[in-house]
């Protein structure tokens, strides 16, 4: 059946509709175009982390906000920390005196009275040699309050300075570490002459009262003829250890008076022993000087550092 006039034209009018606009679309770009071949996707499937779309597509160049990679944390190295000064010393080693000096608690760590208040602090028999502790530091876990350990005198004398060392452990010495300031104005080693200090002064915990006999000094220290100084003799037999005389009687010879007033008092008995071979004791006082208490009453954590901050014992209560 052959097509109409009419109908032919429409034909031909459509078909020329559709090549002029093939001819603009080509004209206009035609396959170059992205929308010719864009996807269905708007961005691309690989990590948004730069914040720019990369797919083809008609909205190539719209831009996301960044999505924020969360990384797994480092673990961290926990260190033994402690305050020094105004900053705080870390030192992650191990000291090597763990185990070798140990601090102890006494019933003196609750006394309010820094004189009176004191802990104790001892050296290993199984250390193998001297340990010198001045530099280290006493510490409370608690309240931070911290103390250094500085020098003491090894051979303290009376009526002059004493000189001052660092304060040096032999394995099996202990030292308490008192709170309060001194008696006699330095820390120090005790001896076999020591407990004459303790005469006019106090000291917590209180001192070795071994002084040598005075009878049996006044026998073996002067030349003496005791047979004919009877009176010398008895009153010196009643001169009780570690005790200087005052008061003298004026009856005795001059050569009793000055035995008594040379040889029966602390600097004396140094003169006369220093060079025995159980003069010097192995115990120490350790001084912090310290107006007020140290330590609280209860829930305290007792720590001592090294001199390199490094933890070398505790104990709490």
């Amino acid at each position: 059946m052959a097509l109409g006039t009419g109908e032919g034209n429409d034909a031909f009018l459509v078909i020329g509709i559709f090549v002029f606009m093939f001819i603009v679309w080509v004209i206009s770009g035609g396959p170059s175009k992205p929308i010719s071949f864009g996807g269905p996707l708007l961005t691309s499937p690989q990590p948004l982390s730069s914040g720019r779309a990369l797919g083809n597509g008609a909205l190539l160049d719209y831009r996301v906000s960044p999505i924020l990679r969360r990384e797994t944390p480092r673990p961290v190295r926990h260190q033994a920390t402690r305050r020094s000064g105004e900053s705080t010393v870390v030192d992650g080693s191990r000291s090597p005196y763990i185990g070798l000096v140990r601090l102890s608690r006494t019933s003196a760590t609750r006394n309010s009275d820094p004189k009176q208040e004191y802990i104790r602090l001892s050296v290993s028999r199984q250390a193998q040699k001297p340990i010198d502790i001045s530099g280290w530091t006493v510490s409370s876990g608690i309240s931070g309050t911290k103390e250094k350990i500085l020098t003491g005198s090894n051979l303290p004398l009376s009526g002059t300075v004493s000189r001052q060392e660092d304060i040096v452990l032999n394995p099996g010495d202990f030292a308490y570490i008192i709170s309060g300031r001194s008696p006699i104005g330095t820390s120090f080693r005790s001896n076999s002459c020591i407990g004459y200090f303790s005469q006019f002064q106090r000291f917590s915990p209180s001192l070795s009262r071994t002084c040598p006999l005075p009878e049996k000094e006044i026998r073996t220290q002067t030349s003496i003829n005791l047979d004919r100084q009877v009176d010398c003799e008895q009153f010196v037999q009643q001169i009780p250890r570690c005790t200087l005389v005052t008061s003298i009687p004026p009856h005795l010879s001059s050569e009793c008076r000055a035995f008594i007033s040379k040889n029966l008092n602390y600097n004396g008995c140094v003169a006369a022993h220093q060079q025995d071979n159980n003069f010097y004791k192995n115990d120490w006082r350790i001084y912090l000087g310290r107006s007020g208490e140290m330590w609280r009453n209860d829930r305290e954590i007792v720590q001592l550092f090294d001199e390199r901050g490094r933890l070398v014992d505790t104990f709490s209560y």
